[in-house]
């Protein structure tokens, strides 16, 4: 896995995956998915029946991050995992963030404001990527501890972890004639205390 620093500091971790199922399968899938869950007001949507399909993709994500809560000799006993696929609408761009007017959000905070577990890691998979880009259409932007700014352009089977509080923003493409189409996780990492016996 590779280690992506900005200023001495390390923002996410990035390498590739193959999933033992095609992107063309995996697209149609989603797309199924998403005509199943006609009412969703945002760009998330739930895997429910579709996660045999993303699988082995969520169990890739799960062992990545193990490594490195290991790395970070943290100890623990349970972990807590949701997914889901993100999808930014060619026809309907929620969120117009730009190089110059970045919209950021860290998964902490949104986990605290839907009283679930905290993560310590997200991960994003990238399953389809805009097409018809000008500039920094399509990049992650990822913001560091001093308010540095980072881009890149992912490309299709990259999957990128971040801290769970790291800001992140992906850059929509206004002329693309593709949505993005992404698997996000959040992990937790949790160590609950085992109740004494006098046994």
């Amino acid at each position: 896995m590779e280690k992506i620093f900005l200023d001495d500091e390390i923002i996410c971790y990035k390498t590739t995956y193959l999933s033992k199922n095609t992107n063309e399968f995996l697209i149609d899938k989603i797309y199924k998915l998403i005509s199943e869950q006609p009412d969703v007001d945002r760009d998330g949507y739930v895997l429910l029946n579709y996660e045999i399909y993303f699988e082995d993709i969520i169990n890739f994500g799960l062992e990545q991050c193990k490594e490195l809560i290991i790395e970070r000799n943290i100890k623990y006993n349970d972990i807590y995992k949701e997914h889901w696929i993100n999808r930014v609408d060619k026809k309907n761009i929620k969120q117009l963030t730009t190089n110059e007017t970045p919209i950021f959000h860290n998964h902490v905070s949104i986990s605290k404001q839907n009283k679930l577990p905290i993560p310590d890691f997200t991960y994003v998979y990238y399953i389809q990527l805009q097409d018809n880009l000008k500039n920094n259409e399509a990049h992650l932007m990822i913001k560091n501890k001093k308010g540095n700014i980072y881009s890149f352009l992912p490309i299709q089977n990259d999957f990128i972890i971040l801290d769970g509080d790291v800001p992140h923003s992906p850059v929509p493409a206004l002329n693309s004639s593709k949505d993005r189409l992404v698997l996000v996780g959040n992990i937790a990492f949790r160590n609950f205390k085992k109740d004494k016996t006098f046994i």
